[in-house]
């Protein structure tokens, strides 16, 4: 999905080495390819002067370039006309990033403000190593552990960016940044900003914010989780979800829950879904699953040869199994059961899950990153958007 701006939203980079035309040249080639086939012409010399902050001198250098490769033809009367016949055609170009920066913002957890083995350190660290491989730099902002206040200081953030040479950061966590427009300040320093969002259907409550130049990386968990049943799971004869009832997890957890009962029905197999409230839970745990509602997943499964039971999450379905083996029941000979987000305290447990597959964005922001570096003038004015899926992983629970 790509998104045009309007050439006065191009700005030049007052850092870089080429010449002003040259800039403007590669600003203008880019406007060109961005522009659909409708438009015929450019605007008068004057006002790309003026949209761009620019000398009519510079930009008639830059016109010039233009001529000489073929892209426009000028004439005193109507000024310069697309030739679209000539524009040249996008080739994959070898690029090389080596000794370039980008960065990292996240906020870990405020139980472990340090590096941890949770999703996102993990992603950071893989990230980390396909940029080393190329010598290239990767800046850690964790916004928690050194006490940034992304609302009241966005310039000193900004500030620091800018300082350590970044032209491409990557939001690990964004809601606050973007409600606070920092991606369009990126753009105004000519930092293309890159979100990364754990849900593809979170994208509606970011979409408002999001404006051209902004990329994004989605993980889209819906068919993973329907590409594992119709895999592994085809001779299951009843299906239970269990969620806790938690308002930030409920959207989420109702569309794979959905995804169950797709499957369920297309098979024609018992599924429900099981909602442990808060308010019923023990201890104040917030992963834990009420007694009552275990007792009905039970009653749900009598006579069942193959009952399949999925956990909103791993912590959820580790508590399920000691829950479900104080009862007696047996897991995969009586119920199956399935976790999700392959923490690593869980793992011990060979607790069957899905996981974020952060080897896989890891590779996707490679690949942002390069073509960033092969085009600068377009991202800086485009915004694409990149969907990654989770994997499953069979242990002995499933």
């Amino acid at each position: 999905m790509y998104l045009s701006k309007s050439l006065q939203e191009y700005h030049l980079d007052p850092n870089a080495t080429e010449p002003k035309y040259e800039q403007v040249y590669q600003i203008l080639s880019s406007y060109i390819m961005s522009l659909p086939a409708s438009v015929r012409f450019l605007p008068f010399e004057n006002d790309i002067a003026s949209q761009l902050e620019v000398s009519r001198r510079t930009v008639r250098r830059a016109l010039e370039e233009l001529r000489k490769h073929g892209m426009i033809e000028t004439s005193k009367k109507s000024g310069s006309r697309i030739v679209r016949d000539s524009l040249p055609k996008a080739e994959p170009q070898a690029v090389s990033i080596r000794g370039t920066s980008t960065a990292v913002l996240l906020a870990s957890d405020r139980e472990n403000p340090h590096r941890n083995e949770s999703f996102r350190w993990q992603l950071i660290d893989a990230f980390e190593s396909r940029m080393f491989a190329q010598e290239c730099g990767v800046v850690v902002y964790n916004l928690r552990e050194n006490n940034w206040n992304p609302l009241n200081n966005l310039e000193k953030l900004a500030d620091s960016l800018q300082e350590n040479g970044i032209r491409w950061a990557v939001m690990l966590t964004f809601d606050r940044l973007i409600e606070s427009r920092f991606p369009e300040l990126l753009l105004h320093r000519q930092i293309k900003p890159v979100l990364f969002n754990p849900d593809l259907l979170h994208i509606n409550k970011i979409i408002e914010y999001v404006i051209p130049g902004v990329d994004q990386v989605m993980i889209n968990h819906t068919p993973a989780l329907s590409a594992a049943l119709n895999t592994h799971f085809t001779d299951v004869d009843a299906i239970g979800y269990i969620t806790t009832d938690s308002p930030q997890h409920t959207t989420w957890a109702l569309a794979r829950a959905a995804a169950c009962r797709q499957f369920a029905e297309s098979r024609g197999i018992s599924f429900r879904l099981f909602q442990s409230r808060m308010a019923d839970k023990r201890d104040n745990e917030p992963w834990s699953v009420n007694p009552e509602t275990i007792e009905e997943y039970l009653d749900f499964i009598k006579g069942k040869q193959r009952p399949l039971c999925i956990a909103a999450n791993d912590k959820t379905a580790d508590h399920l199994m000691d829950d479900l083996a104080q009862r007696g029941i047996k897991i995969p000979e009586d119920t199956m059961l399935l976790g999700y987000d392959n923490l690593p305290e869980q793992r011990a447990r060979n607790l069957s899950t899905f996981d974020f597959n952060p080897m896989e964005i890891a590779s996707t922001l490679e690949e942002m990153y390069l073509e960033y570096w092969n085009d600068r003038p377009k991202a800086l004015s485009h915004s694409t958007i990149r969907i990654t899926y989770p994997r499953y992983i069979a242990r002995s629970t499933a």
